[in-house]
């Protein structure tokens, strides 16, 4: 074939491809040979050996649609493997850090990483048909994933298992509970569901709940609506504390701040930058006017834990102040 015919070919290839969400994937021979030296000149990525993307495209892409196309090019390729842990869970529609996107989990007949592919050699679990891929059972994803992650990361996917299924944190934890009796880890992802809150609206959230349930920080109400005075509008907060301070009740609110607010067209709603941070300062505004304190924290705040302590314990909040004690004394210095 000649080159010009052969590049018509990659060309035609990738754009099917893309249109279907995958990858292009090419077993051992010339048509890869070819593939590998566009990689080899920058045009092309191969983030798993055999499988190709415009490298321009992957750039753009999330840590998510990286790992939902990669799976849906190794599932075409291997049809007798099943998706699980992770993956499985970013299929299925749950809440996964992107962290634990880095590899395609698999059942697959052994224990290795190879290249993008996480193997686990166990026996074929139940599984099911989402977006035209195998994977593991709904339940079964969740407990796998649950298992494997820290109490900080695997909330989010209680959170967004209880969203998604509408059981109640006890149901939930009844149908593990029958289906992994005796299982190792089963205890811990029982007690992750028990701290499960569906109100939660994103992964975020979830991570800065755990923080505060780690630390025995008073946990607030979730999503809690304010009307506020001379706007004609109702502002809906993440977190919501009442308490008492120096004998008298307050309220405070607490904003995870994210570049998501900024940059997601779904939530930004055609405004620029902008007009979203003057629209949130002017709501802040109107909420402190009420009386509320404000708390704005970033998620890196959560991650190290010691600057929301900081904040939460400026405010006041039950438990922040001996937690913030705490983590000076690990951490030997101030937040």
């Amino acid at each position: 074939m000649g080159s010009y015919a052969n590049g018509a070919r990659i060309t035609g290839m990738l754009d099917k491809a893309e249109r279907d969400g995958a990858l292009v994937h090419a077993p051992a021979g010339p048509l890869r040979d070819a593939l590998n030296r566009r990689v080899a000149r920058g045009t092309l990525v191969a983030p798993h050996p055999g499988h190709f993307a415009r490298s321009r495209l992957w750039s753009e892409l999330d840590p998510a649609e990286r790992c939902r196309r990669l799976a849906r090019s190794l599932a075409c390729a291997h049809p007798d493997w099943v998706l699980a842990g992770p993956t499985a869970a970013l299929i299925h529609g749950l809440y996964v850090p992107h962290r634990a996107l880095a590899h395609v989990t698999v059942v697959a007949g052994c224990n290795r990483v190879i290249g993008a592919v996480h193997a686990i050699d166990r026996e074929r679990p139940p599984s099911t048909i989402v977006e035209g891929l195998r994977v593991t059972s709904l339940d079964q994803t969740a407990f796998d994933t649950m298992r494997a992650l820290p109490f900080r990361d695997a909330l989010g996917v209680a959170d967004s298992l209880l969203r998604l299924t509408q059981r109640t944190p006890d149901q939930a934890v009844r149908r593990i509970a029958a289906m992994k009796c005796g299982h190792r880890g089963v205890r811990r992802v029982k007690e992750t569901l028990l701290a499960a809150d569906p109100r939660s609206e994103n992964g975020g959230e979830s991570y800065a709940r755990a923080v505060m349930i780690e630390e025995g920080v008073q946990l607030p109400e979730l999503q809690v609506e304010y009307r506020i005075p001379g706007s004609g509008g109702v502002h809906r907060v993440d977190f919501d504390w009442e308490h008492r301070v120096r004998g008298r009740n307050r309220h405070d609110i607490g904003e995870l701040d994210g570049f998501q607010k900024l940059t997601d067209p779904t939530m930004t709603g055609g405004r620029a930058a902008h007009e979203i941070l003057r629209a949130e300062r002017n709501r802040e505004s109107r909420l402190m006017a009420m009386g509320l304190g404000v708390i704005r924290f970033t998620f890196d705040d959560c991650v190290r834990t010691g600057p929301l302590m900081g904040l939460l314990a400026a405010h006041g909040i039950p438990g922040a102040e001996a937690a913030l004690a705490r983590w000076r004394t690990r951490e030997g210095g101030p937040a």
